[in-house]
This record gives C-alpha cells, structure tokens and sequence, in this order.
C-alpha cells in the first residue's frame, strides 16, 4: 500500500508492504496470527486501520469475519 502524506508541507510516499494474515509483523503465519484475528473478529468494539483489515481479510471481500480467521488458522496449521 503506498500512501502519499504531507509532512511540513513536504509530500512524500509511504510503502507499507502488507503480508496476509500476518498480524504481529515477523513476516510468518503462525496460530498466534489466527487467534488474534478470532480475538479481534469476536471482541466488539475493536476498531482496526486499513491496513489491519487487509492484514486479517484472507478472502479479500473487504470484511474481517471468523471464516478469515479459520482459513489462516489453516495455512498455518498445514503450512
């Protein structure tokens, strides 16, 4: 995802590389990954940036669901 951001006045472009399912960011699927998506898909209130939706959205339908979380559960569990 690249972001354009004004800083002083200054544009300048933002790459934040965005690996599925990968919710703490060590670049690898792993159960904690899955049960953090359940966790955030079950507890109401929790309000997630962009980038976190499409980090927890495995299917790409726009919405973060229990499905996306057990599809990664999955990929993690069976490689």
């Amino acid at each position: 995802i690249i972001t354009i951001e004004t800083v002083n006045g200054t544009p300048f472009a933002r790459l934040n590389v965005v690996v599925n399912g990968d919710v703490n960011g060590d670049g690898k699927i792993r159960i904690y990954d899955a049960f953090q998506i359940l966790k955030d898909v079950l507890v109401p209130g929790t309000n997630l940036s962009e980038i976190d939706r499409q980090i927890r959205d495995f299917n790409g339908d726009g919405q973060v669901r229990i499905y996306d979380a057990f599809q990664f559960l999955k990929q993690a569990i069976l490689g």
